[in-house]
């Protein structure tokens, strides 16, 4: 279930991007916090996907599964990193790539299962 939502609000923050990358040509304070909330979630579906492991639950793929939940987790944090200092379009576009990245990695993180 948390796997959908993470999927649904990288969505949203996707769209929020955009929007913002088309409305306003530079990245408002707020969209960092709505990619950090993100993070959050995914990293909560990343706990989920150890326990399931630790459990005994093993995918098809072990290594494309865990390769998965690794990159889920740390390609917010870099693409925040890398637009730290700017505040222009191309910020928000970076995020905005983010986001729909993660949110197909949850996709596929579902789908292997």
């Amino acid at each position: 279930m948390i796997s959908w939502i993470a999927i649904g609000y990288g969505a949203l923050v996707v769209f929020l991007a955009v929007f913002s990358a088309w409305r306003w040509r530079a990245r408002p304070p707020w969209l960092a916090s709505t990619v950090w909330m993100l993070e959050f979630l995914v990293g909560i579906r990343a706990l989920g996907g150890v326990g399931e492991l630790l459990g005994g639950d093993r995918p098809a793929s072990m290594t494309t599964y865990v390769g998965y939940l690794i990159t889920s987790v740390a390609l917010l944090p870099i693409a925040l990193q890398a637009v730290d200092d700017d505040e222009s379009v191309w910020s928000v576009w970076v995020i905005a790539i983010a986001a729909v990245a993660v949110s197909v990695v949850g996709w596929r993180l579902t789908v292997t299962q």
